[in-house]
Formats: structure tokens, C-alpha cells, sequence
């Protein structure tokens, strides 16, 4: 990876994990084959990390990514609106931890959507979705509790406070749910073809610049807040009654 930085994991931690989970590793190459294996059976890849692995694979087998489906929560467009966070590319942990990965997928010939950080800090979980989630079954309780444990690590309450464009009961904020919601297609975003390129600053950040000579690429420019997270909610609760409808 580019700058060596690394997303902190929650593994082992009580907190956020009351039952311990057991580490499963395995080879690197092994999570590249399974890649190769999807792509090439017209998956869509939703990328909600670093974009290490997608060029990794780009750089064994060039033109890999050739046509393929990736929407990825990457990238900072516009200005966000008003009274909203001022985050911009140098707050996008997912192309900043790794800027080679990330100029290579960029550059690649993929199929790329991107969900950019000004319009993905305006999804919302709230407070009064923690009872809903509990409601919902083990995994609901589960994403209650790892949700309030990430607001105090990440100290979500001060962003509140000091952008009224939050709102006061926030919990955490929908990143990568909105991605795979757009890699679904469900209908709580607007959509726009926009010619981007890349360009480095003199502090190493990589930013995508709006070009008419740049590459095309799917940018999500819209989300209907309030939509999204009601939808999310029915969907874990109709994944917890399936998953627990008793045999009877």
C-alpha cells in the first residue's frame, strides 16, 4: 500500500464483538483468485475499502478489470452542501491509504461508479434506529451496539455539534450501506455521467478533478436520506425474519 496506513480493525475487541470471533487468515493470493473468479461471472464489485486488491489484479492480468461493474465509496467531486462537514479528498481514507491502487482502478477501463464522500455523509443512522435495530433480531442488537461503541471512538456527537447541517441524534454515517444500496440499484440516488481526472498535490493527496478530456465514471450525486434508511432498516429486519423464521 501506498502510505502503509491501515483501517483500525475492531478483531478482538469485546466491545464491539461480545463473542469472540476466531481469526480465519488466509494467503493473499487466495482472495485474488476469488476476485478473478467473480469478475468473470459478471459480478458487480462493491469496494468499500482501499483499492488495493482491484489493482493488484489489474497489475497480474492487465485489462482484468476490463468491463467489470465496480461501484466504490471513493472519492470527493464537489463541495459539500452547506453547513455540512467542509470534508474533502484528504478526509477519503479508501484512496488516500493507498494512491497507486487507486490511480490504477481509476485508470483501468472498469466500469466505474463512484460514491463520493459529499453525498455519502448524508446518510444517516439516528438514535431512534438503535430500538428499531434491537427489535429486529441478533444481528440488528449486534449493529446497535458496534454502532453506539464507533460514535464515541470517532467522537460522532462533536461532528453534530458543530455542523448544524447534522442532525443532533447522529450516530454514524451510512458510507458503505449507501454504497452496496447503489450497487443494488435501489432507487434513493441521482446519477451522473462526469469526465475526472487524477492529479497529486504537493502533499501526496490524490484528487479526482473534473475534466471534459477525463475519464467518464458513474458519480452519485444525490441520496434521499430519509429514503435510504428506511429501506435499510426493512432490509435488516426482512434478513433477520428470514434468517430466524423458526422450523414450524
Amino acid at each position: 500500500m501506498t502510505t502503509g496506513d491501515r483501517y483500525s480493525s475492531t478483531w478482538n475487541d469485546e466491545r464491539y464483538w461480545p463473542n469472540a470471533v476466531a481469526a480465519q487468515p488466509a494467503p493473499a493470493d487466495q482472495a485474488l483468485a476469488l476476485l478473478t473468479h467473480s469478475v468473470r461471472q459478471g459480478a458487480t464489485v462493491v469496494a468499500i475499502g482501499a483499492l488495493t486488491n482491484l489493482a493488484a489484479l489489474e497489475l497480474r492480468r492487465p485489462g482484468a478489470l476490463a468491463g467489470v461493474p465496480i461501484v466504490a465509496m471513493a472519492g470527493a467531486i464537489r463541495a459539500p452542501l452547506p453547513h455540512l462537514p467542509p470534508w474533502g479528498a484528504e478526509m477519503d481514507f479508501n484512496v488516500q491509504a493507498d494512491t497507486d491502487a487507486a490511480r490504477i482502478v481509476f485508470d483501468s477501463d472498469a466500469d466505474l461508479t463512484l460514491v463520493p464522500i459529499e453525498v455519502a455523509m448524508r446518510a444517516w443512522l439516528r438514535e431512534p434506529d438503535l430500538d428499531r435495530l434491537r427489535a429486529s433480531g441478533p444481528i440488528g442488537t449486534l449493529l446497535a451496539r458496534q454502532s453506539q461503541v464507533h460514535a464515541v471512538d470517532v467522537h460522532i456527537a462533536g461532528h453534530a455539534e458543530r455542523h448544524r447541517g447534522l442532525p443532533a441524534d447522529l450516530v454514524n454515517f451510512h458510507w458503505d450501506p449507501l454504497t452496496c444500496a447503489v450497487a443494488l440499484g435501489w432507487d434513493v440516488v441521482t446519477h451522473e455521467q462526469v469526465r475526472v481526472r487524477t492529479e497529486t498535490d504537493a502533499a501526496g493527496i490524490l484528487r479526482l478533478r473534473p475534466d471534459p478530456q477525463g475519464r467518464p465514471v458513474g458519480v452519485v450525486t444525490d441520496v434521499d436520506g430519509p429514503a435510504f434508511a428506511a429501506r435499510w432498516l426493512a432490509s435488516i429486519e426482512a434478513a433477520e425474519a428470514r434468517h430466524w423464521r423458526p422450523a414450524w
